[in-house]
């Protein structure tokens, strides 16, 4: 006795599902930009830890390299980074995640993380 039809379509979309979202995924996690704010500098990743950039605490503070931004499209709170060939906007989940950060800023390193300026 063969299985029902409906159940063989069913286990064939659930399988096409499954490889699309893990598809996704991949793609999702390559494109993820993580900033790691160190002792001694700013550490940027992107894709997990394929393409890695460190930028010196000094140059960081001194060269306008960072900011925190308001993108009103999305409604967020962004980190801009700026340094060379890189430029990245990274999502900051909420106000309270930008007010932590730019309190362990001045904490940590005693500045002041700056606005970005309107464009």
């Amino acid at each position: 006795m063969s299985p029902p039809r409906e159940g063989i379509v069913s286990l064939i979309v659930s399988a096409i599902l499954g490889i699309i979202t893990a598809v996704l995924t991949v793609l999702m996690l390559s494109r993820m930009v993580v900033a790691t704010f160190m002792d001694d500098g700013l550490v940027i990743r992107r894709g997990g830890r394929r393409e890695e950039v460190f930028i010196p605490k000094s140059v960081v503070v001194s060269n306008n390299v960072v900011c925190i931004g308001w993108d009103p499209r999305g409604r967020e709170f962004n980190l801009r980074v700026v340094y060379g060939e890189f430029a990245y906007s990274i999502p900051l989940a909420s106000r309270w995640e930008r007010d932590k950060l730019v309190g362990r800023l001045r904490e940590h390193w005693g500045w002041t993380l700056p606005e970005c300026p309107s464009t």
